[in-house]
């Protein structure tokens, strides 16, 4: 579809549903981007 961008994220359903996005002015492709505001994201 023409003037549609698509851009990846990240979520699980535990998490309600989006952890990560990029926006399209700042897309970098296979990236699923920073965490939204008001997310922390820990590793363990």
């Amino acid at each position: 579809v023409v003037g549609i961008v698509v851009c990846e994220g990240y979520g699980l359903t535990e998490t309600s549903p989006v952890l990560t996005a990029r926006n399209p002015e700042n897309y970098i492709m296979f990236t699923v981007g920073p965490p939204l505001p008001e997310v922390e994201i820990t590793l363990g």
